[in-house]
């Protein structure tokens, strides 16, 4: 009581009670926001990550300005946790060697619907995995989906082959 004649003689009265009355009573401690500081910088490390995964992708498929030759078609990178979910235009009947690879951690399920259809699931583990396609559609989709905690990077590269 003598409090709060104190406040009231202040001019702060029932607001000052209300705000303690809140924060006193409530039995649960306010969270510090230490825990935004850790997300940044786990953001900043997959960023180093992602960088790296691309990096060891494009070597290994050699999509590099410098690496593509006549027989590229086409070629891109996803992140695992965005998957390769395409429509590539090929020739019809034609040859051509599908090169699929992931780095990172985990693994990823791919699907080529060439006939017959490829269903196969890979490691990230940076090893490529090559499908040949004979008497390709006229359209062929792949698709990789990473599996539930699987991070990094996902990339294909087609390429034709003679004879």
């Amino acid at each position: 009581m003598v409090m709060t004649s104190v406040l009231r003689g202040l001019g702060l009265g029932t607001s000052v009670l209300l705000l303690a009355g809140c924060t006193s009573d409530s039995g649960a401690a306010a969270e510090p926001p230490a825990t935004k500081p850790k997300q940044e910088s786990r953001a900043a490390g997959s960023a180093v990550d992602e960088e790296r995964y691309s990096k060891q992708v494009a070597e290994v498929l050699g999509t590099g300005i410098a690496q593509l030759d006549d027989s590229f078609v086409e070629s891109g990178s996803e992140r695992v946790s965005d998957g390769i979910h395409t429509y590539s235009t090929l020739s019809p009947g034609g040859s051509y060697a599908v090169v699929v690879v992931c780095a990172g951690k985990g693994k990823v399920d791919l699907s080529l619907g060439s006939r017959p259809p490829v269903r196969q699931t890979l490691p990230c583990d940076g090893a490529p995995v090559t499908h040949r396609i004979e008497h390709a559609p006229g359209t062929l989709q792949i698709d990789a989906t990473g599996v539930p905690g699987s991070a990094g990077m996902v990339a294909w590269r087609i390429s034709t082959i003679d004879g």
